[in-house]
């Protein structure tokens, strides 16, 4: 280990400090992003000496797909669905914009859910449609009640944007029942479609927080492999589940040919170094518990966050003086068994924040899963 990297630290120890002062809405992103570059710095140190001796994977015909999975709620679903296209008071939309102000197509409080596996959403519709002029209107039909909006999830920007495609619109009354009217039926299919069709999530930052954790973890591939993978990174398999809008972030990755040997125990020297260094990421690692602990009014998860933290300084000790055997890595072991507790905490607490909080966690969330799924596919594939 480098004797460069204490003061790196320790300037990520102080900034940490100084997130705890932010606005709740920024710390986040920040303790996020913290978290990861502090375990780079740490790991990198680590294995410094070791990788740099390490052979790149030469090419190889073989590739194996993986998919990380991508779950996003529904309450999160709407929230983006009102904050793009729901911008006026009370979260309504005008449809018709009439510039002599006799006609109105009014969309207000949409509520987005799952239906047969597909997407519905529920909105009330205040009609007033009329002829004239500003001041001396009119009046032909006033009709209120509700609309359904049915379509299919898909994948746009090639594969790096999920998009709502509305194929049906239905109105009905305050009961919920189906109503024929075929002037308004026409003039909403074509302004509800429109409108609709305008949803659009964009991934591709998120997409990148997968692709800027793969050179780290992949040091046996060379640059070429690397650039050949982040340019099959994409959404696919999208799926309307009870629970979610689930999809997969999918990529390609070449296996190298020569299989990882087990790494060996720390020395004694290497060990009160990396403990020296780790005294600055546990303190980190409390800021950013404590953080999303306040965060959250449920016990269970508190204490989930709690539990993740004190397993985690001894675990990932132990296995640091362990000289595992042929296939075996405790480190590994440790990582995968503490983000599969810590992940769905963190999106738990995320979908709790007002505003789009929980939409900054999903970096360190889809880097974490990047490795899980990654992990899978056996030590043959060069993660380190």
């Amino acid at each position: 280990m480098t004797q460069a990297m204490t003061p790196c630290l320790f300037a990520l120890h102080a900034i940490s400090r100084q997130i705890a002062t932010l606005p709740n809405s920024w710390r986040p992103r920040c303790f996020a992003w913290l978290l990861l570059i502090a375990i780079w710095q740490i790991s990198g140190a680590v294995a410094a000496d070791d990788t740099a001796s390490l052979p790149v994977a030469e090419s190889s015909t073989q590739t194996s797909e993986v998919g990380v999975p991508l779950l996003l709620d529904y309450p999160l679903l709407q929230r983006l669905l009102v904050s793009q296209l729901f911008t006026g008071d009370g979260d309504s939309r005008e449809l018709l914009n009439d510039p002599s102000g006799c006609s109105e197509l009014l969309l207000s409080d949409p509520e987005l859910a799952p239906r047969d596996s597909r997407l519905e959403v529920l909105a009330d519709l205040d009609a007033r449609i009329g002829v004239g002029a500003p001041g001396a209107c009119a009046t032909l039909l006033t009709w209120q009640g509700r609309i359904r909006v049915t379509g299919r999830p898909e994948a746009r920007n090639n594969g790096t944007a999920l998009g709502f495609a509305p194929d049906r619109v239905q109105l009905l009354d305050r009961a919920g029942q189906p109503v024929d009217n075929d002037r308004l039926q026409q003039m909403a299919d074509s302004s509800v479609i429109t409108l609709f069709d305008r949803f659009v999530v964009d991934l591709a930052p998120h997409l990148q927080s997968v692709a800027a954790i793969l050179p780290e973890v992949l040091p046996r591939h060379s640059r070429q492999q690397i650039d050949a993978l982040l340019k099959t990174l994409k959404l696919s398999e999208l799926r309307v589940t009870d629970e979610a809008l689930a999809a997969d972030i999918v990529f390609e990755v070449e296996k190298p040919s020569k299989p990882l040997t087990p790494e060996r125990a720390l020395t004694g020297e290497e060990l009160a170094l990396w403990e020296e260094r780790w005294q600055l990421m546990d303190s980190l690692l409390v800021l950013a518990v404590t953080h999303y602990a306040a965060e959250t009014e449920l016990q269970a998860l508190r204490d989930t966050l709690l539990e993740v933290l004190i397993e985690s300084r001894y675990r990932l000790r132990d296995a640091l003086v362990e000289t595992p055997g042929s296939g075996e890595d405790p480190v590994r072991d440790w990582f995968l068994q503490s983000w599969q507790a810590l992940a769905p905490v963190i999106r738990r607490i995320g979908l709790e924040q007002p505003g789009h909080e929980h939409l900054l966690l999903f970096d360190l969330i889809a880097a974490g899963d990047a490795l899980a799924a990654l992990d899978q596919l056996g030590p043959s594939i060069g993660l380190d």
